[in-house]
């Protein structure tokens, strides 16, 4: 984050391909599961 605090991301990416087999980047997503990691390690202490 901006203000320096690190936070769990699930992240994935495909790269996408033009006709010819050229690389023309990648298409991905990233997801914050932060709190659901905490709440998790919340539960098992």
């Amino acid at each position: 984050m901006h203000d320096g605090e690190y936070r769990w991301m699930l992240d994935s990416g495909t790269p996408r391909f033009g006709p010819d087999g050229d690389s023309i980047g990648f298409v991905g997503s990233c997801i914050d599961m932060h709190d659901s990691v905490q709440a998790e390690e919340m539960l098992r202490s």
